[in-house]
């Protein structure tokens, strides 16, 4: 990944199919997750997700190692463009592969101009093989 964030795409644009997606998962800067779909808890089900939990660490057994480092890297990007006042969303894309099922992961880094603690990252997972290219990353 090495820092290189873009600008998110239309998956009109990109032509992707629309009922290959596993899940959505919506995490704070934290990293305590708020929301996560039916379909990615079925699919994290080997790791189950402590909902809002605050009293530990929030990802721990939650996330697969590979989606905890991507989220920690949108988390520091997060830091840098509300500290530069940058508003635009970016997103970062990976495969991961930990799982039973591989899946291309969407990272998604929504800055608020209310400061980082009101900023959100949403984790979107796609099934391997369904429009993507032939790169892990983008």
């Amino acid at each position: 990944m090495d820092g290189e964030f873009s600008e998110p795409a239309s998956d009109l644009e990109s032509g992707r199919r629309h009922d290959a997606w596993v899940g959505v998962i919506v995490l704070s800067p934290s990293l305590r997750v708020l929301y996560a779909s039916r379909a990615a808890m079925e699919w994290l089900k080997p790791t189950p997700l402590k909902i809002g939990s605050g009293e530990q660490d929030p990802l721990s057994g939650g996330l697969p190692h590979g989606m905890t480092d991507v989220a920690r890297k949108l988390v520091e990007e997060l830091g840098r463009r509300v500290a530069s006042q940058n508003w635009t969303p970016f997103e970062v894309r990976c495969l991961i592969a930990e799982q039973q099922e591989p899946v291309w992961l969407r990272g998604l880094g929504l800055p608020n101009p209310q400061g980082l603690q009101r900023s959100r990252i949403v984790l979107t997972m796609q099934e391997l093989g369904t429009g993507q290219g032939g790169s892990a990353q983008n």
